[in-house]
């Protein structure tokens, strides 16, 4: 999990620790958080595309 918290923080400027999601209910959803990476109109790939799954890292 730290590695995924240090690519983010690297990549993307986002620092889990300083979010908090709170009373947030959800029903039938399989991820409540997710990070889209997809390199367009000339820019340089972070080296995925897709979509990730981080919702592990939120408190």
């Amino acid at each position: 999990m730290a590695d995924k918290r240090e690519i983010l923080a690297k990549n993307f400027d986002i620092h889990t620790d300083n979010i908090l999601i709170k009373e947030n209910k959800t029903t039938q959803v399989k991820r409540t958080v997710v990070m889209g990476s997809f390199a367009r109109y000339g820019a340089t790939s972070k080296g995925w595309t897709g979509f990730a799954d981080i919702s592990e890292l939120f408190k």
